[in-house]
Parts: structure tokens; C-alpha cells; sequence
């Protein structure tokens, strides 16, 4: 097994004009997606786990993070839970899964290792799991999404609406 490489975090240019030296430019490295940052979990981690997952597993339409990580609860026995939703076979898709979350785990990321939860569902089971899929769509963070994936996504926080307004 060889050791994954990280994906190199974003650096931006930061330019700063001093009276004598014209411009003076620098780059700084900083992180995507800050305020999914924790000290914890290095988002390039869950961009790795998402390229992973959404090539790996066939009809991907969408890849929500969620659980304490998405809430910015997470300590050292944290791990990262990443919900896919496929128009595929779960019980093929769900395998494969796990297979990508056990090389994730082996794999070091600058000198880490992260633990991944990774659960397949498919669109035709959303009806039997709609308040669980619910929640998790509302309180996670979607990081790789379709237009089939908003569909849904629109679909379960109009039925949410609904269901509160009939209380």
C-alpha cells in the first residue's frame, strides 16, 4: 500500500503597497473552506476522501459531511463521517466504500492519520430513511453535490417545511 499525498493547500497572492518599493507581493498559504477547519481534521483530508469516494463508487450524485467534525465538535477520537447518496446498487456501492475509507485510514497525511465513516444510500430508499436523510442533508455540509443531488436536497427541506407546518 502506498502512502496517499495530501492535496497542497490553496495559496493566495497578498500584495501590499510600500511608498518606497512600489508593490510588494507575498503568498501566504491558506485553507479552503475555513470554517470547515478544525485543528483536528485537515480539510484536504475530506477533499482526498471526496475525490476518492465520488470515483470509486458508481452514480454518486452527492457527498454530505456530517456529525461532529461538520459541527466543529471534534476531538482526537473524532472521526470523519461522510454521507454518499448514489442512484446506484447500495450493497456494491456500500463495499466499495468501505474499502476506499480502510486505504484512507492507512494512508498519512502529513504525519496524521484520520478515522472515515462513510455510508451509502440510495435515492429509491430515501422514502423508507426521509427523517434520517433529512437531518443529515440539514445539519451537514455538503461537499461534492449534482443537480440531481439539489433536487433531492430541495425535495427533503420542502417536505421538512411541510411537516413543521402541519404541527
Amino acid at each position: 500500500m502506498h502512502a496517499h499525498r495530501c492535496l497542497p493547500a490553496r495559496r493566495k497572492a497578498v500584495c501590499h503597497r510600500t511608498p518606497k518599493d512600489g508593490d510588494q507581493c507575498r503568498t501566504e498559504r491558506r485553507r479552503p473552506y475555513d470554517y470547515l477547519a478544525t485543528p483536528l481534521v485537515d480539510i484536504r483530508c475530506l477533499v482526498r476522501a471526496t475525490l476518492d469516494v465520488s470515483v470509486s463508487l458508481d452514480g454518486v450524485i452527492g457527498i454530505v459531511l456530517y456529525g461532529s467534525v461538520a459541527r466543529g465538535e471534534a476531538d482526537r477520537r473524532s472521526d470523519s463521517d461522510l454521507w454518499v447518496l448514489t442512484t446506484k446498487d447500495r450493497g456494491p456501492n456500500q463495499r466499495e466504500a468501505n474499502a476506499v475509507g480502510r486505504d484512507l485510514e492507512d494512508a498519512e497525511f502529513d504525519g496524521n492519520r484520520y478515522a472515515y465513516d462513510i455510508d451509502v444510500e440510495t435515492v429509491h430508499a430515501i422514502p423508507t430513511y426521509t427523517e434520517d436523510v433529512r437531518g443529515i442533508v440539514v445539519s451537514g455540509i455538503p461537499i461534492y453535490s449534482t443537480n440531481k443531488f439539489e433536487t433531492v436536497e430541495n425535495f427533503l427541506l420542502e417536505e421538512g417545511d411541510s411537516d413543521d407546518s402541519t404541527h
